[in-house]
Formats: C-alpha cells, structure tokens, sequence
C-alpha cells in the first residue's frame, strides 16, 4: 500500500454562473456562507458553507467567473468551464496536504508534468499551494491538492469564532461524495497508486458496486454499474454533483427544508445499510443536489 499523502477532504468545487443568486439558495435554506472573495490573479469570487468541526471540517465552495481570460489562466481550470457551459455544479473536489512537495514528486514520477498554483490575499499574504491533479482519467474525477499557510485547527477556530458555523438547518458534516467510474478495481488503484488513499469497504446492490475510499473526515465514493441493465449505466461518468451530509433527524430536516421552500423526497432507506435518506434536487441548489443522510444507531 502507497503512503496516504493526504490529511482530509477539504472541499468541493460548485462552479455557478452567478454568485449571488446561488449563494441566495442556500442562505434560504438556513446555511450561513462566507463573504464573497476574490483572489488576486485568480479571475473569480467565491462563497464557502462550512461544514463539521474540530481539524477535520470540510467546506463547499461556490465558486463562479469574475474575469474569464484570468480565469483560464489557472492550470486545471477547465473543468470549472466544462461544468459551467452545461449550467454548472459540481466540478472538482480539494483534498488537504501537508506533503505538497511529496505529491508533486509522486506524479512527476508517474509522468505528470505538474506545478503548484500559490494563492494569496489581496494584501499579498499567502493563504495556501493548490495543485489540479492531471490525471482524471484513472481517479475518474478532477482532483485538487491544496497545502495551506495555517494549520487546520487556527482556520477551524478562525472560521468558528466569524460565526461560519452558525446554520440553521440541521448539517452536521460532510458525510461523503460519489465518482460514477466504468470499473472501480482500476479507479480505486489509481487512488491509492497516486494519492495513497485507500478503500475503506465495498456495498453491492443489484444496481452497483459501491467502493468507499477513506479520506479521513470523509468517503469519496466510486460508483460502477453491475451490468449494461444499471440504471448506472446511463448516467455519465465523473463525479456525481451532489453532496451528502450527515443530519441528525432526516424527518425534521425534510420538514425544514418544505417550509423554506424546496422539494424533497420522502425519506426511505438509504444504499447503505442503516441509512435514511431524503434528497433536495439539484436545480434548486444552484445545481447541486444535497442528500440528507440519517444513521440509524
């Protein structure tokens, strides 16, 4: 087995055409979002939903276009603008490193010709090394590394004591995406060959095989059809734009979630054992779909 080079999931890319009216959403919703931002030199703006607690939290990241040739100037952004041109959602996830230079020299040896992206503050002062993995064709979705300038546990309190976690419907944390793949045996190695991340479990349904890949605050799931019969199948391949928190209630969640104005499914047994599951539908969150997940303890 590979060493893990990775500490966590850090975040998810929801690449929107426009800031504010997402942002709108889930603030309707009951989530509190960061004040937008806008890196110098990176051509876009931002909004983050932090998610969890302690080290270990992840965040979502709307992100949308400020200034299109700056933009396309960033190595790996194209499926930013892949997934824009289709009316947006999810594009990429970020996984968190304290081994950047290590990461680098792993794909370099694997015969990826990449370099770090450095962001920075509009004062100058740095915020973190981001690097787009080139290699979406054996992890079967765009992949980000991000090392950053402060430790995890500064940014958690940092971001705690700014109120960033003060939602008002009821998400506990990040509880996992999913990558849709043809074959999870060869997903799965390219993730651990490259990364170091390793499967955690398997579930198999008459639909799919599910292998469950352990990123530490979370599950990055691979998704394959058993069979051309799948409804699996069909769906294209990548990474799945919905994310799946963790709710304490999913009864009470969906009742929320009615009375602020969304459509969600009823809630019925999950596909994995000891789950209840409900699931605002993407178009109405800015084209990302959010499934609330209850365990059943």
């Amino acid at each position: 087995m590979r060493e893990m080079l990775v500490d966590a999931l850090d975040h998810l890319v929801l690449a929107v055409p426009r800031l504010a009216s997402a942002a709108e959403r889930f603030e309707r919703l009951g989530f509190v979002l960061s004040p937008t931002t806008a890196h110098p030199g990176m051509g876009t703006e931002l909004r983050a939903l932090f998610l969890g607690e302690g080290p270990g939290h992840a965040y979502i990241e709307l992100l949308a276009i400020r200034d299109e040739a700056e933009a396309r100037r960033i190595p790996g952004r194209e499926a930013e603008f892949e997934v824009l041109a289709r009316g947006g959602g999810l594009s990429r996830l970020f996984l968190a490193t304290s081994r950047l230079g290590e990461a680098l020299e792993r794909l370099r040896a694997a015969g990826y010709p990449v370099a770090p992206t450095h962001v920075r503050r509009i004062d100058g002062s740095p915020v973190a090394s981001t690097l787009a993995v080139p290699a979406r064709d054996r992890l079967g979705a765009a992949v980000g590394l991000i090392e950053y300038a402060v430790p995890a546990e500064r940014r958690w309190e940092t971001r705690q004591a700014n109120g960033l976690f003060a939602h008002r419907f009821p998400a506990v944390r990040l509880d996992h995406i999913a990558v849709i793949v043809d074959d999870v045996e060869a997903a799965a190695r390219g993730w651990e060959e490259l990364l170091g991340v390793a499967t955690r479990g398997e579930v198999r349904t008459p639909a799919m095989v599910i292998r469950q890949l352990d990123a530490g605050n979370a599950v990055i799931e691979l998704i394959a059809p058993t069979g051309p019969e799948s409804p699996v199948a069909v769906r294209p391949r990548g990474l799945v734009s919905m994310a799946a928190v963790e709710v304490p209630d999913v009864d009470e969640a969906v009742r929320l979630a009615r009375e602020r104005g969304f459509t969600v499914t009823d809630p019925s047994q999950g596909p994995l054992p000891g789950t209840r599951t409900a699931t605002i539908p993407a178009g109405e969150l800015a084209g990302m779909a959010l499934q609330l997940l209850q365990y059943e303890r």
